[in-house]
């Protein structure tokens, strides 16, 4: 019985996690903040690499490829700064989620007296890891990413409405110019 209660109360909190986490404000989150700010030993996702992230990580299941609820975590050539803005918040809620998940997770101990609960909540906890990872790995990515869309769209000027208007320099020949 212990076990049938901890499987349902694993899959309520993540079912319920993932409205919670659809309705998060995204404003909100500071990607360059604690806690989703990268630390220096992570050098801004590269010790990942070390791990392999790059060879497993599409491997892994994305809900947002079946949710409606969830934004698509995409990365196209033509995305403005505010897409990517908005994935990088995706990146802290997912990130956010994930904690909590196994965080949460940790009330298995309380349906198992023993040993079991607590190897049943670290399960939990590796399960969700490779998701927190991810996200810390992605995230330093897409600020980089970011600020070159930054730099560009500066350089373009980009109107309210979306569309390019390129800056026109003026037509002078050097020496009139000089």
């Amino acid at each position: 019985m212990e076990f049938i209660n901890s499987f349902l109360y694993v899959f309520f909190i993540g079912v319920l996690s993932n409205f919670t986490s659809a309705a998060a404000d995204r404003s909100k989150f500071r990607y360059d903040k604690f806690p989703y700010r990268a630390f220096g030993w992570e050098r801004d996702g590269k010790i990942y690499e070390k791990i392999g992230i790059r060879r497993w990580k599409e491997k892994l299941p994305d809900i947002s490829r079946h949710s409606p609820l969830i934004m698509r975590k995409q990365v196209t050539v033509h995305m403005r700064s505010v897409e990517i803005r908005r994935l990088i918040a995706e990146t802290c809620a997912a990130e956010r989620t994930h904690v909590r998940l196994s965080l949460a997770s940790g009330i298995i101990i309380f349906f198992w007296k023993n040993k079991v609960g607590v190897y049943l909540w670290v399960l939990c906890i590796l399960g969700n890891l490779p998701f927190i990872l991810i996200q810390r790995y992605n995230r330093p990515q897409l600020i980089r990413l970011l600020e070159r869309t930054k730099r560009r769209e500066a350089r373009l000027a980009i109107r309210s409405d979306g569309t390019e208007e390129r800056e026109e320099l003026p037509n002078k020949t050097i020496s009139e110019a000089v």
